[in-house]
């Protein structure tokens, strides 16, 4: 009867360690997505476009890296470039289809100082199809607004 028992644990050990293994591996994301994600983040778009084109290569049906491509042609003012690969990873997975927004509004923030105009179109975009992203914007907006009037004063 021990031995049973003992064969049971051991059996539910190993597919509790197996179901761990996959879901380590699944969160991990590859190493290109993760690389290119610090590449966005520290402002080198070419570096992540590299990264995400490589990724791409590999593995074309990466919807994550789709939507990471069309995210850094926002930053780098190629929305035609970026909405196909916004397309592409709403193909692959639908979740991409709610992400789009949040993406421009991402964008919009970044921009908001090296290019206003851009930034302005990207909020207007976004407000338009997102009416709870329209709260959020205008809090920005506002914000950065008072910022830079509060610097004009200074000057």
């Amino acid at each position: 009867m021990s031995n049973i028992l003992s064969l049971k644990q051991k059996s539910i050990l190993h597919s509790c360690f197996t179901i761990a293994i996959i879901f380590l591996f699944i969160s991990c994301g590859s190493k290109e997505i993760n690389k290119s994600k610090d590449f966005i983040d520290a402002g080198m778009y070419k570096e992540a476009i590299d990264l995400l084109n490589i990724e791409i290569q590999q593995n074309p049906k990466n919807a994550e890296a789709q939507y990471l491509l069309g995210f850094v042609h926002l930053l780098v003012y190629q929305e035609d470039n970026a909405e196909e690969y916004f397309h592409r990873a709403n193909l692959l997975d639908k979740k991409y289809i709610q992400k789009q927004p949040e993406a421009y509004f991402k964008a919009a923030n970044i921009l908001i100082s090296q290019n206003p105009e851009l930034s302005i179109y990207y909020f207007d975009k976004i407000t338009a199809k997102d009416a709870n992203l329209k709260t959020k914007s205008a809090k920005i907006c506002y914000s950065q607004a008072k910022e830079f009037l509060l610097t004009k004063d200074r000057f």
